[in-house]
């Protein structure tokens, strides 16, 4: 059943099986900010996210910035000298 599943994937993994797939979700979302110029909509729908609202909330709530504000964060790092 799946509340059966939600008990085992919880034990095994530690986390519940929506929080797991956010994580990943969010893995590969930030993983595309950072290697690709890929706009923020076509991003959100690759990582399986609604729409750009809800990956902006959804982003913001994990990393503390909204992924266009951690793209800015990522240039001004590389813009900086060494």
């Amino acid at each position: 059943s799946p509340a059966q599943f939600r008990r085992a994937f919880h034990q095994r993994i530690g986390t519940t099986p929506r929080e797991y797939l956010k994580a990943k979700r969010l893995e590969a979302a930030r993983h595309f900010l950072e290697h690709t110029d890929l706009s923020l909509r076509v991003i959100a729908a690759r990582v399986g996210l609604r729409d750009l609202t809800h990956f902006s909330r959804t982003f913001k709530s994990t990393f503390d910035l909204t992924p266009s504000q951690y793209r800015i964060s990522l240039q001004k790092e590389y813009e900086k000298p060494h």
